[in-house]
């Protein structure tokens, strides 16, 4: 993807957070998340489970909800580290029957590794859906999907990656204890650096990950 596409897309995320129809500053709330796991990476020759810590930070305006999202995993499984973070915005009423609220939902993402010297890097932009249900006042769940691509792959020792079709799925429970929610959650992603990597098959990477935290609003 072109610095200038990028760029473009990156300054529309930004743009629908700071925008909300007819919004007041009374609709501006925050909410903030805390939570710990684990982060699971398969690729070419990595089968790896690391702990890890994520923090989320949210700002819901009317009906437009932005979050910025910081995970770190680390573990002697890979001898490194990784890094992702995550910003995204969604529109609440495009869909709402009530109980159940289907949100559309821009995500940007940026993921670093470095296991035994070797640095793994790449960045995706996925458009889809987030659904939540309310059961009650105590528990409610919400469930995800996303496509889009990655960009910008670039692996040690490699003089070519390509970008490709990346595609994500989550799901998850909160459960209103105190004064916010316990969570409970599960992502996937499959990120491809495409089959024209210098020397190889094809690289893909893949994530799962599981989380147990919890949100407050503020």
């Amino acid at each position: 993807m072109k610095p200038f596409a990028r760029t473009t897309l990156i300054a529309a995320i930004v743009g629908l957070s700071l925008t909300a129809g007819v919004a007041h500053a009374s609709d501006l709330t925050f909410d903030a998340a805390v939570s710990i796991g684990s982060y699971g990476v398969m690729s070419r020759g990595i089968h790896s489970t690391m702990p890890s810590v994520t923090v989320d930070g949210a700002a819901t305006y009317g009906n437009i909800e932005s979050h910025v999202t910081l995970t770190r995993a680390q573990g002697q499984s890979i001898n490194g580290f990784l890094t992702e973070g995550k910003l995204s915005t969604q529109y609440n009423n495009a869909m709402d029957g009530g109980n159940l609220v289907v949100s559309p939902k821009l995500t940007y993402g940026d993921i670093n590794m470095r296991t035994d010297g070797t640095k793994v890097h790449t960045q995706y932009l996925m458009a889809g859906l987030h659904g939540a249900y309310t059961y009650n006042n105590v528990f409610s769940t919400f469930a995800e999907f996303g496509l889009g691509r990655s960009f910008a792959p670039s692996i040690t020792g490699y003089d070519t990656c390509t970008s490709g079709f990346a595609y994500q799925a989550a799901a998850g429970l909160k459960v209103h204890a105190g004064i916010g929610d316990a969570v409970l959650s599960v992502d996937y992603k499959r990120l491809p650096f495409g089959n024209q990597v210098a020397g190889s098959n094809g690289i893909n990477l893949s994530t799962v990950q599981y989380n147990a935290g919890y949100e407050v609003k503020l």
